[in-house]
Formats: C-alpha cells, structure tokens, sequence
C-alpha cells in the first residue's frame, strides 16, 4: 500500500486537553480507497492516518494551548491537574508511571492513586509535573534523558553495609519494647525491621543487615525471622537471653535509625503497618513472594523521609 500525502487547512484533535482546531495537517491516505483532495477531505468519515511526527505535533500543541489558558489559575493555586491530564502528561512525556514517579521524586502508588483520582495533588508535586511537562514540549525527549540520569545515578551509588544481625536488631526492638511495658508481636517486629531497613538505606545508604526482605501477603517479610518467630504465632515475643546486642548498642547510626524507627512507626499496632506497607511503593510493585529490591526501598524511604 502506497499512501500519499494530503495537508488539509482545517483538523479537528480532541485529547484530556480538550479539543482544538488545527491548520496545516498533514494526513496519509490511501488513493485506491479514495482519491482525497482538500475539497472533499472528510474528518468525520475518511479512512486516512497520521504519521508519528504529526501526532507528536498536534500532542504537543494541545499542550501549549491549555498551558496558555490555565497555567495562570494552576500558579496561583484556583485550579489544579485531574488524574486524566496527569496520565496524559505521563503518556505525553513518552515513560510509564513507574520511570514518571522516578523523575517527580514521588512513589509509583502515589503516582497511580493520583491518575485514578484517589489522592490530591499537593501544590509542590503539581509545580513539579507542571516544570517536567513545559521541559518536554521545548526539548522533546528531555524526560528519558533525565530519568537515565536519575537510575545511572542510583547504579552507581554505593551502599555500606553494617553488616549487623538481623536477629540481633530484632532482640533490640524486642527488649526495648519490653522495657516499656509494652508488647510486640512477630508481625509488628517484622513490619519495624523493614521501616528501620528504609531509614538506614533512604537517610544513610546503609544496610542494617543484609537479610533481604520478601512481599508476602501481609507486607515485607525476613524470611530468618520469620522461621525464628512463626511458633510465637500472635501471641507477644518475649526477650532472647543468649542474643548479645552489644555491637548494635556501640554503633551510633545504628541506635539512631532505630530510635527513629519506633519513634516514627512503633506507635502503631501492627495491622496499621501492615496496610500502611501495602500502600507503599516497595511492597505493592513487587510480585508476591519475591525479593523486594534495594533500590525500590532506596528510592521510596529517600522520597518519604522529611
């Protein structure tokens, strides 16, 4: 099929930034099904397409005309970007949700409850979209190029490693909520140990220990604790007295990560962690039963961290 070129004074594009009328588009048609001219071209009716330049064209233009009427509304904070316009902006800049959550610094499910209209878009992040969206009509294909920027960046990061035991700053949490009267089950200490993880490699690019976490059903779990404390079922976990945690007492990063930890998270009972993990990033993008990436962790905790 040999398609020839026809460029028609008069175009209708309707996309999530409304409809607008063009001039000068070019269209493809095949002369066998009609011999189109500019006088009987038919929008509504004729077979014709588009070549992935002009789609780029009119995408673009539709852009810069709803920028032009409302970005003045959207600065001073009347108007905001529903779900449809942010998807369409992500569509637009030619990545998927996850690589858009990489280049706004926020969380692919933050990103997704706010396409499907779930949460509302702070002012900061609204600013942000608004800045990554005018880059990518001015210098198409700017988005792709910073987010290898942002993942070569994090490839090449190093981590330290403590190298403490698992079980070890799991006996800490276990014996400082003992000392406060207080009780822990294997489902808040698995929940705890994972927020202390994130906080280490989020806040100091280290790993607390090197137990990788896996997504099962009730959130992140280690799976040697896991077989440690699985007879304790929901009852409380009670001190190990053959457990010295002295290395995890003389390391000062250490005892700070976890006294952020329980003051940050140990307030709450373990079911609200639990769902509280499934709502994040690290969790919900990883197939159930499997490991859960250091850098999904990385860049969920340093984007969640005040």
């Amino acid at each position: 099929m040999k398609l020839k070129k026809l460029v028609v004074p008069k175009f209708i594009h309707e996309d999530a930034f409304g409809k607008n009328t063009f001039s000068d588009v070019e269209i493809l048609f095949d002369p066998e099904i009609k011999q189109m001219t500019v006088e009987n071209f038919d929008q509504a009716n004729d077979d014709f397409y588009l070549s992935d330049d002009e789609i780029d064209k009119l995408a673009s233009d539709s852009v810069r005309r709803y920028l032009n009427i409302h970005l003045p509304s959207i600065l001073k904070g009347e108007s905001t970007l529903d779900g449809q316009k942010v998807d369409a902006i992500i569509n637009f800049c030619k990545v998927n949700r996850s690589e858009f959550s990489d280049i706004i610094g926020l969380d692919r499910a933050s990103v997704t409850r706010i396409v499907k209209g779930e949460q509302a878009l702070k002012k900061d992040v609204l600013l942000l979209i608004i800045e990554r969206l005018k880059d990518e009509i001015e210098s198409p294909g700017i988005s792709r190029i910073l987010l290898d920027k942002i993942r070569n960046n994090r490839k090449t990061e190093e981590i330290e490693n403590l190298n403490l035991s698992v079980y070890e700053v799991a006996e800490y949490l276990v014996r400082f909520f003992e000392k406060k009267r207080d009780s822990i089950t294997h489902l808040k200490l698995q929940k705890l140990l994972y927020y202390a993880q994130g906080i280490a490699l989020g806040r100091y690019s280290k790993r607390l220990f090197n137990d990788q976490f896996l997504a099962w059903k009730h959130g992140p779990v280690v799976q040697a604790i896991y077989d440690k404390y699985k007879v304790v079922h929901e009852n409380p976990i009670g001190p190990d007295s053959d457990l010295n945690i002295a290395q995890i007492e003389k390391n000062e990063i250490a005892l700070g990560v976890l006294k952020e930890t329980i003051s940050l998270y140990g307030i709450y009972s373990a079911w609200t962690l639990r769902n509280k993990t499934h709502n994040e990033a690290p969790w919900a993008e990883t197939e159930q039963s499997a490991v859960i990436e250091d850098d999904k962790i990385i860049h969920y905790f340093r984007n969640a961290l005040v």
